[in-house]
């Protein structure tokens, strides 16, 4: 049983839409992972996904050698999108806030789930498909809307220390298996 859960994002949210198809072409070549990850920056969309595993498809086990990584990493630029408005979340301490580096929000989604949003998008032909998200971990709303319709789905996201931990995780249970 789920609690219902209220999303309330922040005056510098981020926001991007784009026909599904977009997003759709770029996740179709993505195989053999549970989670995606998206990151965003100014003037594009990276999409990633990997496998830390030296049991991953195709990877050649060697003594002594670290753990094989199958890696795919596509970017979308910015004018592929009806509306790219990237926000650079906002630090803490404003005084930290280093302005050479360019600011990225890395979201860490499931790739079942976010597949299946777009898969309906594209089954009811809706023009459009956005994502409104803040920070890294933050949730990631995906919205679209039809004439007949409109659907709102909220996708949780990992931040980097949750999915190395996860990630570790899986590697001790693999090997209390075996």
């Amino acid at each position: 049983e789920a609690d219902p859960q209220t999303v309330q994002f922040e005056a510098e949210t981020s926001h991007i839409t784009c026909p599904p198809s977009v997003l759709g072409n770029v996740l179709e070549h993505i195989h053999g992972c549970e989670d995606v990850s998206l990151t965003a920056a100014p003037g594009e969309l990276r999409v990633k996904s990997g496998e830390k595993s030296s049991k991953a498809k195709g990877a050649i086990e060697n003594e002594g050698m670290p753990a094989h990584m199958l890696k795919t990493v596509m970017s979308i630029e910015a004018v592929e999108f009806r509306i790219f408005d990237f926000r650079a979340p906002l630090a803490d301490d404003e005084e930290d806030v280093d302005m050479s580096q360019e600011a990225e929000v890395d979201l860490v989604v499931g790739l079942k789930e976010l597949r299946s949003i777009i898969t309906f998008c594209e089954q009811t032909s809706a023009d459009e498909l956005s994502l409104r998200f803040t920070h890294q971990g933050g949730a990631l709303e995906v919205t679209t809307e039809h004439s007949k319709y409109s659907a709102q789905l909220y996708l949780s996201t990992q931040n980097n220390s949750q999915a190395d931990e996860q990630y570790e995780v899986e590697q001790t249970q693999m090997q209390t298996q075996n």
